[in-house]
């Protein structure tokens, strides 16, 4: 008969302890990860350090080329901002340059314009329009490139392109005036005549006759836009000159 081995019971003891796990120390392989990580730090900084350092040292290249050699730069970008740190630093101080340069052309213009227009006392209409063109054909180049900087240059030569216009329409406005005095003048010296050559050979009912004639004088003068100040006195002056010729043909 087979031998029968006696079943294993596990013996508890109620109440009895249990044993602690042992406590491991990892004081020294967390203070070798800070350190693998305060590595890592500085060397992130040294990076990034380096990577400023280049970044402002293209840029300040990169500006130094555009503003000596704009219209090379712009050329060579094909009027595109580019993606590097040195390219977009020289393309936008080619353009800053540019719009220096493109303003003091469009300024020189329009004082070629303004001397022009006073010279041959053009019509101030056909002057702004002219100005209007140097204005548009200058800053429109500009327009492709950067349109906050073609806004600001056009607004300055919008500005110094109305102060020529202004000064030109005042000189219209006193030429006109001074061409206006002229043919008041003109028919005030012609009716004069006409009315002492009456007066000199009589006329029936010469007194009528002489204040219907200063009437119309009265209101063609008014006309010719002049004072009542000027034109009361140009009356007087006329038909002081009428009654004399009377009393000496008389």
């Amino acid at each position: 008969m087979a031998e029968r081995y006696t079943p294993y019971r596990r013996q508890v003891k109620i109440g009895g302890s249990i044993a602690q796990p042992t406590q491991l120390n990892y004081t020294a392989e967390r203070a070798a990860v800070q350190g693998f990580g305060d590595l890592a730090s500085r060397a992130q900084q040294v990076a990034d350090f380096a990577f400023k350092k280049a970044a402002a040292t293209a840029k300040r290249e990169g500006a130094q080329y555009g503003a000596q050699n704009p219209e090379q730069t712009l050329e060579a970008y094909q009027g595109q901002a580019p993606d590097t740190v040195y390219g977009q630093a020289a393309f936008a101080a080619a353009v800053d340059v540019g719009s220096v340069q493109i303003e003091a052309r469009a300024r020189e213009q329009i004082a070629n314009a303004y001397l022009e227009a006073k010279r041959n006392k053009q019509d101030p209409g056909e002057f702004g329009t002219s100005l209007e063109a140097i204005i548009d054909g200058y800053s429109a180049p500009l327009t492709e490139l950067d349109p906050l900087t073609s806004a600001k240059t056009r607004l300055k030569l919008q500005n110094y392109a109305r102060a020529a216009y202004i000064d030109r329409a005042d000189d219209a406005i006193k030429e006109h005036q001074a061409a206006v005095d002229a043919d008041a003048l003109t028919l005030a010296e012609s009716t004069g005549d006409e009315l002492e050559l009456m007066m000199k050979k009589g006329v029936a009912n010469a007194g009528k006759v002489l204040e219907a004639r200063l009437s119309d004088l009265r209101e063609s003068l008014v006309g010719l836009g002049q004072t009542p100040k000027a034109v009361e006195k140009t009356i007087i002056a006329t038909r002081d000159r009428a009654h004399l010729a009377r009393v000496r043909s008389e």
